[in-house]
């Protein structure tokens, strides 16, 4: 009985693209036979998904896509920090393939179960009440425990006992000079010729065997398109060379707000320093990725004096000065050792850089990658608004001194619940073919927050179902919910 593994996901693989393992059994054509599937988290230990699959017809193989499952073990991760371990992004996992089938046991004849033949005879929790019993003899270890009720059936024979056939519990099983022994409830039947028979679990309960259990693999919040995707090499994606890819959709095409940060996405290596570094004019700025090391990564791709640790000049050296970005229209940037070994490709990054006068909006979402990508709708913007109210009826006067009162404010309805909805047209004004084409990661993107004049980052829901993707005037319909309710008493 063995199980083998013939193919699994790469270790490191994108969630929301196909995730199949499969796998073969030396025994798959057992009577009743599955596949057992146990899906563990690593980090916590804990089981996320248990299956049982029948084999493929034709070829017993199992089969099982747990992409779906392992899908819920990630969240949208956005924390607005210089860089972090996107924890939410992120997931390390293992598979236990058990197999579990009907199993019955050839026994070759039965015996004296008593103080000099079976070792637990004089213990009470094993054999209550201290009889001789009857057990049976067996070529191979036992599939049974104490407690367990099975059925036993003699073959025919001129030795054949009634009182062996039928159903027994099992109150033990040992080995004793290379033979295995079934001790049954059955008291000592006597001695007689050799009655070999079957055994069986009375149930029809099904046996499972322990198989095995896959390496740790990784799974990160991504998405290819079906074509990329067929091509997936996770070693690109591994950050351990100059060629190496970030987990992004963007490129130098589109252009990003330089007012608020986009957090870029990768997987590191295990070399022992990272550094996100950037090169701006010529100069080389850069700052510590810190014990963050086999983990997928956000790091702050766009450079500002707060994150800026050290500045190349001649060698690295504290950097005291400010980054000033008013003239800059593109940098790279490339993660790096402490020594300068490059760890990625260097990315360049363009800048949004046209003056605009109108309130700025700058639109943070998560691409399909698990970047946080923010693109400037600064070409102006409407702004409406929708009150949903929910309202009850008030009681028309009051008893007062045995009659009924009327007042002119009592008549009418009393609004308990009000929900306003503000919603916004924005605009990007023109934009090129790529930037028209990168929008369908906007509007199909899970996740997105908006910044107003450069405030706080706040949720929305990005409403437009369509996208024209020729280099036109665009417009984005987003819309920020506000909930205000009022709790009244004495209605």
């Amino acid at each position: 009985m063995a199980i083998t593994t013939l193919a699994t996901p790469q270790f490191l693989t994108p969630s929301f693209n196909p995730m199949y393992f499969y796998f073969n059994s030396t025994v798959s054509s057992q009577l009743g036979f599955r596949y057992i599937i146990t899906v563990t988290n690593d980090t916590t230990s804990e089981v996320i998904g248990t299956y049982k699959l029948k084999p493929i017809p034709n070829t017993l193989y199992g089969e099982i896509d747990i992409a779906k499952l392992v899908q819920t073990q990630l969240y949208n991760d956005f924390r607005q920090l210089t860089s972090y371990v996107a924890d939410g992004h992120q997931v390390s996992y293992s598979v236990t393939v058990d197999e579990s089938y009907y199993v019955s046991l050839d026994f070759v004849d039965y015996g004296f179960a008593g103080a000099a033949t079976w070792p637990s005879f004089s213990n009470p929790i094993v054999n209550p009440n201290g009889f001789s019993r009857t057990m049976l003899a067996q070529g191979s270890a036992p599939i049974y425990s104490a407690g367990d009720v099975i059925l036993v059936a003699q073959a025919p024979s001129v030795n054949f006992r009634p009182e062996l056939d039928g159903i027994h519990t099992v109150l033990d099983v040992f080995l004793s000079a290379g033979v295995y022994y079934t001790v049954l409830d059955l008291g000592w039947i006597g001695s007689g010729g050799a009655s070999a028979g079957v055994s069986s679990f009375a149930d029809g309960q099904k046996t499972t065997v322990s198989g095995i259990t896959t390496s740790v693999q990784k799974a990160y919040k991504g998405a290819f398109g079906f074509m990329t995707f067929k091509g997936y090499d996770h070693t690109q994606y591994i950050c351990d060379g100059v060629t190496k890819l970030f987990l992004t959709t963007i490129n130098q095409d589109i252009r990003i707000s330089r007012q608020k940060s986009t957090w870029l996405s990768c997987y590191l290596d295990n070399a022992a320093t990272h550094f996100v570094v950037f090169n701006i004019g010529g100069t080389l700025y850069r700052y510590g990725l810190a014990g963050m090391a086999e983990n997928v990564i956000l790091f702050d791709a766009l450079p500002s004096t707060g994150i800026i640790t050290q500045v190349f000049s001649g060698s690295w050296i504290a950097f005291v000065g400010t980054i000033d970005l008013t003239n800059v229209t593109s940098y790279t940037v490339q993660i790096e050792t402490n020594t300068g070994l490059a760890k990625s490709e260097e990315k360049t990054i363009t800048l949004y850089n046209e003056c605009d006068g109108h309130t700025t909006y700058d639109i943070c979402f998560l691409d399909r990658l698990g970047s946080w990508v923010t693109i400037p709708f600064y070409k102006g913007s409407y702004m409406n608004q929708a009150v949903q109210r929910d309202d009850i009826r008030k009681k028309y006067g009051t008893l007062d001194g045995g009659n009924w009162t009327y007042n002119a404010t009592d008549n009418g309805d009393e609004t308990y619940h009000v929900e306003e909805t503000i919603s916004y047209t924005v605009n990007t004004g023109i934009l090129s073919q790529a930037e028209c084409q990168y929008m369908r990661e906007l509007l199909s993107s899970p996740q997105a927050f908006v910044s107003i004049d450069g405030g706080e980052f706040q949720s929305i829901k990005i409403t437009s179902s369509v996208n024209s993707l020729s280099p036109i005037s665009l417009k984005k319909l987003l819309t920020s919910s506000n909930t205000l309710i009022l709790y009244l008493t004495n209605l």
